[in-house]
Protein backbone atom coordinates (compact mmCIF):
# COMPACT_ATOMS: atom_id res chain seq x y z
CA UNK A 1 0.00 0.00 0.00
CA UNK A 2 0.94 4.02 -0.91
CA UNK A 3 -1.23 5.17 1.82
CA UNK A 4 -1.90 5.36 5.17
CA UNK A 5 -5.22 2.93 4.32
CA UNK A 6 -6.05 1.45 1.08
CA UNK A 7 -8.64 -0.91 0.38
CA UNK A 8 -8.29 -3.51 -2.81
CA UNK A 9 -10.37 -6.01 -4.23
CA UNK A 10 -9.94 -7.92 -7.26
CA UNK A 11 -14.28 -7.99 -8.57
CA UNK A 12 -16.29 -7.69 -11.64
CA UNK A 13 -18.12 -5.25 -9.93
CA UNK A 14 -18.41 -2.05 -7.89
CA UNK A 15 -16.30 -2.12 -5.02
CA UNK A 16 -17.34 0.11 -2.15
CA UNK A 17 -17.07 0.97 1.34
CA UNK A 18 -20.31 1.29 3.33
CA UNK A 19 -20.34 3.59 6.70
CA UNK A 20 -23.53 2.19 8.73
CA UNK A 21 -25.13 3.94 11.56
CA UNK A 22 -27.64 1.75 12.66
CA UNK A 23 -29.73 4.44 14.70
CA UNK A 24 -32.44 6.37 12.67
CA UNK A 25 -32.96 9.12 15.31
CA UNK A 26 -33.87 13.04 14.72
CA UNK A 27 -29.96 13.82 15.22
CA UNK A 28 -28.60 10.37 13.28
CA UNK A 29 -26.47 10.20 10.23
CA UNK A 30 -22.82 9.15 9.23
CA UNK A 31 -19.44 10.88 7.89
CA UNK A 32 -16.27 10.56 6.49
CA UNK A 33 -14.36 13.47 7.70
CA UNK A 34 -10.99 14.96 6.54
CA UNK A 35 -8.81 17.32 8.45
CA UNK A 36 -5.31 18.87 6.83
CA UNK A 37 -3.17 20.90 8.59
CA UNK A 38 -5.60 23.80 8.94
CA UNK A 39 -8.72 22.75 7.63
CA UNK A 40 -11.25 20.12 7.43
CA UNK A 41 -13.94 18.80 5.79
CA UNK A 42 -16.58 15.75 5.62
CA UNK A 43 -18.94 13.75 3.59
CA UNK A 44 -22.00 13.61 5.54
CA UNK A 45 -25.17 11.80 5.10
CA UNK A 46 -28.18 12.18 7.14
CA UNK A 47 -31.18 9.78 8.42
CA UNK A 48 -35.02 10.03 7.10
CA UNK A 49 -36.09 11.39 11.10
CA UNK A 50 -33.57 13.90 10.77
CA UNK A 51 -34.99 17.08 12.31
CA UNK A 52 -34.37 19.77 10.09
CA UNK A 53 -31.72 22.32 11.55
CA UNK A 54 -30.72 25.09 9.16
CA UNK A 55 -29.01 23.80 6.28
CA UNK A 56 -29.36 20.08 7.23
CA UNK A 57 -32.14 18.14 6.12
CA UNK A 58 -33.70 14.51 6.33
CA UNK A 59 -32.18 11.92 4.17
CA UNK A 60 -29.87 14.68 2.67
CA UNK A 61 -25.85 13.74 1.38
CA UNK A 62 -23.32 16.71 2.03
CA UNK A 63 -20.10 17.13 0.94
CA UNK A 64 -18.83 20.57 3.36
CA UNK A 65 -15.73 22.60 3.59
CA UNK A 66 -16.37 25.01 6.35
CA UNK A 67 -12.65 26.96 5.91
CA UNK A 68 -11.88 27.07 2.63
CA UNK A 69 -13.04 26.51 -0.93
CA UNK A 70 -15.21 23.59 -2.36
CA UNK A 71 -13.62 21.84 -6.06
CA UNK A 72 -15.24 19.50 -7.50
CA UNK A 73 -13.55 18.66 -11.21
CA UNK A 74 -13.51 16.45 -13.81
CA UNK A 75 -9.97 16.25 -15.68
CA UNK A 76 -10.18 14.36 -18.70
CA UNK A 77 -10.16 16.89 -21.44
CA UNK A 78 -12.58 15.23 -23.28
CA UNK A 79 -14.69 12.65 -21.55
CA UNK A 80 -14.33 15.09 -18.63
CA UNK A 81 -17.87 15.93 -17.71
CA UNK A 82 -20.04 16.43 -14.55
CA UNK A 83 -23.50 15.38 -14.34
CA UNK A 84 -26.17 16.56 -11.92
CA UNK A 85 -29.25 14.10 -11.54
CA UNK A 86 -32.33 14.55 -9.35
CA UNK A 87 -35.39 11.78 -8.42
CA UNK A 88 -32.83 9.03 -9.66
CA UNK A 89 -29.65 8.34 -11.90
CA UNK A 90 -31.53 7.58 -14.79
CA UNK A 91 -30.60 9.33 -18.44
CA UNK A 92 -33.83 11.24 -18.28
CA UNK A 93 -33.31 12.41 -14.64
CA UNK A 94 -29.95 14.44 -15.77
CA UNK A 95 -30.55 18.17 -14.55
CA UNK A 96 -27.38 19.79 -15.43
CA UNK A 97 -24.10 19.33 -17.01
CA UNK A 98 -20.61 20.71 -17.57
CA UNK A 99 -19.17 19.74 -20.48
CA UNK A 100 -15.09 19.14 -20.88
CA UNK A 101 -15.25 22.99 -22.53
CA UNK A 102 -16.52 24.83 -20.13
CA UNK A 103 -20.24 24.85 -21.44
CA UNK A 104 -23.29 24.20 -18.88
CA UNK A 105 -26.79 23.30 -19.66
CA UNK A 106 -29.75 22.97 -17.96
CA UNK A 107 -32.11 20.47 -19.16
CA UNK A 108 -29.90 20.24 -22.38
CA UNK A 109 -27.21 17.89 -22.80
CA UNK A 110 -25.35 19.46 -25.41
CA UNK A 111 -24.61 23.00 -24.64
CA UNK A 112 -23.31 25.09 -27.37
CA UNK A 113 -22.99 28.07 -25.44
CA UNK A 114 -21.55 28.80 -22.09
CA UNK A 115 -24.63 28.71 -20.53
CA UNK A 116 -27.43 26.71 -22.08
CA UNK A 117 -30.94 26.61 -21.07
CA UNK A 118 -33.82 24.31 -22.84
CA UNK A 119 -36.78 25.80 -20.89
CA UNK A 120 -38.06 28.42 -19.04
CA UNK A 121 -35.85 30.47 -16.46
CA UNK A 122 -36.07 33.19 -14.42
CA UNK A 123 -33.97 36.26 -12.92
CA UNK A 124 -35.36 38.22 -9.66
CA UNK A 125 -32.96 40.44 -10.11
CA UNK A 126 -30.65 42.29 -12.74
CA UNK A 127 -29.26 40.23 -15.80
CA UNK A 128 -26.61 42.20 -17.17
CA UNK A 129 -25.04 41.52 -20.49
CA UNK A 130 -21.85 42.75 -21.30
CA UNK A 131 -22.19 42.15 -25.04
CA UNK A 132 -25.19 41.85 -27.39
CA UNK A 133 -28.10 40.41 -26.53
CA UNK A 134 -30.56 37.76 -28.47
CA UNK A 135 -34.31 37.17 -26.61
CA UNK A 136 -36.35 34.83 -28.73
CA UNK A 137 -39.65 32.63 -27.87
CA UNK A 138 -40.68 29.31 -29.34
CA UNK A 139 -43.06 31.83 -31.21
CA UNK A 140 -40.20 34.38 -32.33
CA UNK A 141 -42.20 37.31 -29.97
CA UNK A 142 -40.55 38.86 -26.88
CA UNK A 143 -42.65 40.05 -24.08
CA UNK A 144 -41.15 42.28 -21.55
CA UNK A 145 -44.40 42.68 -18.69
CA UNK A 146 -46.62 40.42 -20.08
CA UNK A 147 -46.30 36.70 -20.79
CA UNK A 148 -48.13 36.67 -24.07
CA UNK A 149 -46.56 39.19 -26.58
CA UNK A 150 -48.62 39.50 -29.73
CA UNK A 151 -45.68 41.16 -31.32
CA UNK A 152 -42.14 40.73 -31.89
CA UNK A 153 -41.37 42.87 -29.20
CA UNK A 154 -44.39 43.69 -26.59
CA UNK A 155 -44.10 45.97 -23.65
CA UNK A 156 -46.46 46.05 -21.45
CA UNK A 157 -46.96 48.05 -18.16
CA UNK A 158 -49.82 48.54 -15.87
CA UNK A 159 -49.68 51.94 -14.54
CA UNK A 160 -51.68 55.16 -13.75
CA UNK A 161 -50.50 58.62 -15.69
CA UNK A 162 -48.05 58.83 -17.60
CA UNK A 163 -45.93 56.04 -18.47
CA UNK A 164 -42.48 55.95 -20.09
CA UNK A 165 -42.20 52.12 -21.45
CA UNK A 166 -39.19 52.55 -23.95
CA UNK A 167 -36.09 55.00 -23.66
CA UNK A 168 -33.58 55.89 -25.75
CA UNK A 169 -30.48 57.70 -24.91
CA UNK A 170 -27.31 59.42 -26.29
CA UNK A 171 -24.78 60.19 -23.51
CA UNK A 172 -22.46 62.00 -25.38
CA UNK A 173 -24.15 65.20 -24.87
CA UNK A 174 -22.54 67.28 -27.81
CA UNK A 175 -24.20 69.50 -30.73
CA UNK A 176 -26.20 67.83 -33.37
CA UNK A 177 -26.20 64.92 -31.58
CA UNK A 178 -28.90 62.19 -31.80
CA UNK A 179 -30.87 59.42 -30.66
CA UNK A 180 -32.83 57.81 -33.09
CA UNK A 181 -35.40 55.22 -33.47
CA UNK A 182 -35.09 53.32 -37.30
CA UNK A 183 -37.45 51.49 -39.33
CA UNK A 184 -37.24 49.61 -42.39
CA UNK A 185 -39.66 48.28 -44.98
CA UNK A 186 -36.50 46.01 -47.05
CA UNK A 187 -36.35 42.23 -46.85
CA UNK A 188 -32.93 41.07 -46.00
CA UNK A 189 -31.38 44.95 -46.00
CA UNK A 190 -30.19 46.94 -43.22
CA UNK A 191 -31.58 50.34 -45.21
CA UNK A 192 -34.03 52.46 -43.21
CA UNK A 193 -37.01 53.41 -44.84
CA UNK A 194 -38.25 55.98 -42.11
CA UNK A 195 -36.64 57.33 -38.83
CA UNK A 196 -38.46 59.14 -35.72
CA UNK A 197 -35.32 60.96 -34.24
CA UNK A 198 -34.30 63.39 -31.38
CA UNK A 199 -30.78 65.84 -32.19
CA UNK A 200 -29.65 67.96 -29.52
CA UNK A 201 -29.71 71.15 -30.84
CA UNK A 202 -26.87 74.25 -30.04
CA UNK A 203 -29.50 76.77 -28.71
CA UNK A 204 -28.49 76.38 -25.35
CA UNK A 205 -26.08 73.94 -22.65
CA UNK A 206 -29.05 72.66 -21.27
CA UNK A 207 -29.93 69.71 -23.57
CA UNK A 208 -32.31 71.41 -25.48
CA UNK A 209 -33.37 69.03 -28.28
CA UNK A 210 -35.86 69.33 -31.86
CA UNK A 211 -37.47 65.96 -32.50
CA UNK A 212 -37.15 65.05 -36.64
CA UNK A 213 -39.35 62.70 -38.66
CA UNK A 214 -37.68 61.18 -41.65
CA UNK A 215 -38.69 59.13 -44.84
CA UNK A 216 -37.45 57.19 -47.70
CA UNK A 217 -37.77 57.73 -51.25
CA UNK A 218 -35.36 57.46 -54.20
CA UNK A 219 -32.58 55.91 -52.59
CA UNK A 220 -32.21 58.70 -49.90
CA UNK A 221 -33.22 59.08 -46.40
CA UNK A 222 -34.77 62.76 -45.81
CA UNK A 223 -35.98 64.44 -42.88
CA UNK A 224 -39.33 65.73 -43.39
CA UNK A 225 -41.13 67.16 -40.35
CA UNK A 226 -39.22 68.57 -37.50
CA UNK A 227 -40.49 70.16 -34.14
CA UNK A 228 -38.82 72.55 -32.57
CA UNK A 229 -37.27 72.68 -28.47
CA UNK A 230 -39.26 76.12 -29.01
CA UNK A 231 -42.31 74.03 -29.98
CA UNK A 232 -42.48 75.57 -33.47
CA UNK A 233 -43.31 72.69 -36.03
CA UNK A 234 -41.45 72.73 -39.95
CA UNK A 235 -42.84 70.82 -42.64
CA UNK A 236 -40.03 70.52 -45.69
CA UNK A 237 -37.94 73.38 -43.21
CA UNK A 238 -35.76 72.49 -40.74
CA UNK A 239 -35.90 76.05 -39.16
CA UNK A 240 -39.26 76.87 -38.76
CA UNK A 241 -39.61 80.62 -37.45
CA UNK A 242 -43.52 80.15 -36.61
CA UNK A 243 -45.57 77.64 -35.36
CA UNK A 244 -46.00 76.11 -38.40
CA UNK A 245 -43.99 77.03 -41.21
CA UNK A 246 -44.62 75.20 -44.48
CA UNK A 247 -42.34 74.52 -47.40
CA UNK A 248 -44.84 73.92 -50.42
CA UNK A 249 -48.28 73.48 -51.22
CA UNK A 250 -50.74 73.01 -48.02
CA UNK A 251 -54.53 71.34 -49.11
CA UNK A 252 -57.17 70.75 -46.81
CA UNK A 253 -61.19 70.56 -46.31
CA UNK A 254 -61.25 73.36 -43.35
CA UNK A 255 -58.74 76.03 -42.64
CA UNK A 256 -59.46 78.32 -39.30
CA UNK A 257 -57.95 81.10 -37.90
CA UNK A 258 -59.56 81.78 -34.76
CA UNK A 259 -57.48 84.60 -33.18
CA UNK A 260 -59.32 87.80 -33.08
CA UNK A 261 -56.00 89.77 -32.62
CA UNK A 262 -53.59 88.24 -34.73
CA UNK A 263 -52.94 88.64 -38.74
CA UNK A 264 -52.82 86.07 -40.90
CA UNK A 265 -50.33 86.32 -43.35
CA UNK A 266 -49.58 84.58 -47.08
CA UNK A 267 -46.20 85.84 -48.73
CA UNK A 268 -46.65 84.06 -51.67
CA UNK A 269 -50.47 84.73 -52.51
CA UNK A 270 -53.84 82.73 -51.51
CA UNK A 271 -55.58 80.32 -53.95
CA UNK A 272 -58.87 78.62 -52.75
CA UNK A 273 -60.18 75.52 -54.89
CA UNK A 274 -57.64 76.99 -58.00
CA UNK A 275 -59.79 79.66 -59.08
CA UNK A 276 -62.83 80.20 -56.63
CA UNK A 277 -61.18 83.01 -54.59
CA UNK A 278 -57.25 84.05 -56.10
CA UNK A 279 -55.57 86.97 -54.26
CA UNK A 280 -52.19 87.92 -56.76
CA UNK A 281 -49.45 89.08 -54.46
CA UNK A 282 -47.64 90.43 -57.05
CA UNK A 283 -50.55 92.84 -58.58
CA UNK A 284 -52.96 93.05 -55.45
CA UNK A 285 -55.01 91.62 -57.39
CA UNK A 286 -58.26 89.73 -56.09
CA UNK A 287 -60.09 87.52 -58.48
CA UNK A 288 -63.43 85.26 -58.03
CA UNK A 289 -63.84 82.91 -60.60
CA UNK A 290 -60.34 83.74 -62.40
CA UNK A 291 -57.13 82.73 -61.49
CA UNK A 292 -55.48 86.30 -63.28
CA UNK A 293 -57.51 89.01 -61.90
CA UNK A 294 -56.70 92.16 -63.89
CA UNK A 295 -58.37 94.72 -61.50
CA UNK A 296 -58.17 95.43 -58.02
CA UNK A 297 -61.52 92.80 -58.18
CA UNK A 298 -62.26 90.73 -60.88
CA UNK A 299 -65.86 88.34 -60.71
CA UNK A 300 -65.72 85.97 -63.64
CA UNK A 301 -69.08 83.90 -63.87
CA UNK A 302 -69.31 81.22 -66.73
CA UNK A 303 -72.99 81.63 -65.99
CA UNK A 304 -75.96 83.34 -63.82
CA UNK A 305 -75.61 86.21 -61.65
CA UNK A 306 -71.79 87.25 -61.21
CA UNK A 307 -72.07 88.51 -57.61
CA UNK A 308 -75.22 89.06 -54.99
CA UNK A 309 -75.63 91.29 -51.92
CA UNK A 310 -77.61 90.74 -49.60
CA UNK A 311 -78.50 92.30 -46.06
CA UNK A 312 -80.02 88.35 -45.48
CA UNK A 313 -83.68 88.80 -46.64
CA UNK A 314 -83.39 91.57 -49.22
CA UNK A 315 -80.51 91.01 -52.26
CA UNK A 316 -79.17 92.82 -55.34
CA UNK A 317 -77.55 91.11 -57.97
CA UNK A 318 -75.23 92.12 -61.17
CA UNK A 319 -74.92 90.23 -64.02
CA UNK A 320 -73.12 90.51 -67.50
CA UNK A 321 -74.21 88.58 -70.21
CA UNK A 322 -77.03 86.90 -72.25
CA UNK A 323 -80.01 86.06 -69.48
CA UNK A 324 -82.16 84.79 -72.73
CA UNK A 325 -84.14 88.33 -72.63
CA UNK A 326 -81.40 90.79 -72.12
CA UNK A 327 -77.69 90.53 -73.14
CA UNK A 328 -75.50 92.82 -71.55
CA UNK A 329 -74.92 94.53 -67.98
CA UNK A 330 -77.18 94.66 -65.34
CA UNK A 331 -77.73 95.52 -61.88
CA UNK A 332 -81.27 94.08 -60.52
CA UNK A 333 -82.94 93.49 -57.25
CA UNK A 334 -83.16 89.72 -56.50
CA UNK A 335 -85.82 89.68 -54.80
CA UNK A 336 -89.10 91.73 -54.96
CA UNK A 337 -88.27 94.61 -53.76
CA UNK A 338 -87.24 98.92 -55.43
CA UNK A 339 -84.03 99.73 -56.79
CA UNK A 340 -82.43 102.87 -56.04
CA UNK A 341 -79.42 104.97 -56.97
CA UNK A 342 -78.11 107.98 -54.27
CA UNK A 343 -75.12 109.70 -53.25
CA UNK A 344 -73.43 110.38 -50.04
CA UNK A 345 -75.66 107.66 -48.64
CA UNK A 346 -78.66 109.38 -48.82
CA UNK A 347 -82.09 108.82 -50.12
CA UNK A 348 -82.61 106.91 -53.44
CA UNK A 349 -82.06 110.27 -55.82
CA UNK A 350 -83.11 108.11 -58.78
CA UNK A 351 -85.67 105.17 -57.78
CA UNK A 352 -86.79 101.99 -60.08
CA UNK A 353 -89.99 100.91 -58.20
CA UNK A 354 -91.01 96.96 -58.19
CA UNK A 355 -93.72 97.69 -61.25
CA UNK A 356 -90.93 99.24 -63.74
CA UNK A 357 -91.91 102.67 -62.58
CA UNK A 358 -88.81 105.25 -62.63
CA UNK A 359 -88.99 108.19 -59.86
CA UNK A 360 -86.31 111.22 -60.03
CA UNK A 361 -86.62 112.65 -56.19
CA UNK A 362 -89.10 110.44 -55.33
CA UNK A 363 -89.01 106.70 -53.80
CA UNK A 364 -92.61 106.40 -54.71
CA UNK A 365 -93.05 106.99 -58.55
CA UNK A 366 -96.92 106.63 -59.85
CA UNK A 367 -95.65 106.79 -63.31
CA UNK A 368 -93.29 105.50 -65.44
CA UNK A 369 -91.43 108.68 -65.28
CA UNK A 370 -92.10 110.61 -62.09
CA UNK A 371 -90.06 113.82 -61.48
CA UNK A 372 -90.71 115.75 -58.40
CA UNK A 373 -87.90 118.81 -58.12
CA UNK A 374 -88.48 122.43 -56.45
CA UNK A 375 -85.63 122.91 -59.72
CA UNK A 376 -85.84 123.02 -62.85
CA UNK A 377 -86.41 120.45 -65.19
CA UNK A 378 -83.76 120.54 -68.46
CA UNK A 379 -83.83 118.65 -71.74
CA UNK A 380 -80.73 119.25 -73.62
CA UNK A 381 -82.94 117.71 -76.83
CA UNK A 382 -86.00 117.56 -77.69
CA UNK A 383 -89.39 116.29 -75.90
CA UNK A 384 -91.22 114.09 -77.40
CA UNK A 385 -95.16 113.27 -76.06
CA UNK A 386 -97.32 111.01 -78.00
Amino acid sequence: PTQLLQLQKNQNSVTQVNVTNTTSGTAAGVGIGFTPSGSNGELMSLSSAYTTNGIYEAGSLYLLNPNYGLNIGASHSAYGIIRLFTGGVADANERMRITAGGNVGIGYTSPTALLDVNGSARFSGVLTATSSVYLATVGGNVGIGTASPGTPLHISKTNAGQTTLLALQNQNQTTNDTADLDFSTYSGSATVTARIGTIRTNRATTGDTDMTFSAYRGGTLTERMRIMDTGNVGIGNTSPNEKLNVQGTIAGQIFQATSTTATSTFAGGLAIETSGLVYDWQTNNVGIGTTGPGQKLEVVSATGYNSIFSDGTNKIAMYLGNTGSFTGGLITTYTNVPLGFSTNQGAGAMVISTTGNVGIGTTTPGSLLSVHSSGNVYFGGNLTVS
